[in-house]
């Protein structure tokens, strides 16, 4: 249940519409935040596209214009910093279930689908894609739920190993892309990039409230990742052979 909100800075500027997820509404509170701000500045590190990323203040007397009463409740308990994402609009479409992937998108299919093997995303299926396109773009949302190793009982020892992760095979672009040439040097390269420098980056935006453990825990994940690409490519590949 995000909400469209009209936002200005602090200097009361107008910055226009965004879509801002309301922490009442995410089961894992802070938690899920975070989630949604590394998905989202990692998928742009990686040359993806994805909305505008913003952190978005709640202020406590808005609860009060609104007379809905279950909306009220959501902007109420989600007083202070929510995730925000610019507002798309003019064209773009939800993909659409069982829709083929045409050939002129099948590279931007291949470098999605591994980019939530990378982030071990359940969440973007034939049911809930999670990705509006318009002409040959593909423009990536919601990854509340990614980095589902962080909740993994017992805990994921070899993060580079898609065998356990069977939520893949429901993946919304899985089906289209079997048996399919794989050209995956681009993504090879862009995991390199991620860097120090991106990380120290993601530090500092994340309101300190919703870092915890898990921030490192993302980091580490994705750097074990990083020195064994060879091998996390070949299991991409065997996936969708």
């Amino acid at each position: 249940m995000p909400g469209v909100f009209i936002c200005e800075d602090a200097n009361g500027n107008s910055l226009g519409e965004y879509v801002v997820k309301l922490r009442h509404n995410i089961e894992t509170g802070n938690a899920g935040l975070l989630r949604e701000i590394a998905g989202n500045l990692l998928a742009e590190q990686l040359g993806l596209e994805v909305p505008e990323a913003a952190i978005v203040r709640i202020e406590p007397g808005l609860a009060k214009a609104i007379p809905e009463p279950r909306v009220a409740e959501s902007v109420r308990g989600s007083v202070g910093l929510n995730f925000g994402s610019k507002n798309l609009a003019g064209g773009y479409q939800t993909w659409p279930k069982e829709k083929i992937i045409p050939a002129s998108m099948r590279q931007a299919a291949i470098e999605l689908f591994v980019f939530d093997a990378l982030i071990h995303n359940p969440d973007r299926t034939s049911e809930r894609p999670n990705l509006f396109w318009k002409g040959d773009q593909l423009f990536l949302f919601d990854h509340d739920q990614a980095f589902s190793f962080l909740l993994a009982i017992p805990k994921i020892k070899v993060p580079w190993d898609l065998s356990e992760q069977p939520y893949l095979r429901e993946h919304v672009f899985f089906n289209g892309l079997r048996h399919a040439q794989l050209d995956l040097d681009g993504m090879v390269g862009a995991i390199e990039t991620v860097s120090d420098d991106f990380w120290d980056a993601l530090e500092k935006v994340v309101p300190n409230e919703w870092k915890g453990s898990e921030l490192s825990r993302i980091r580490s994940h994705i750097e074990s990742v990083q020195q064994h690409l060879d091998d996390f490519m070949n299991n991409v590949r065997r996936i969708l052979q």
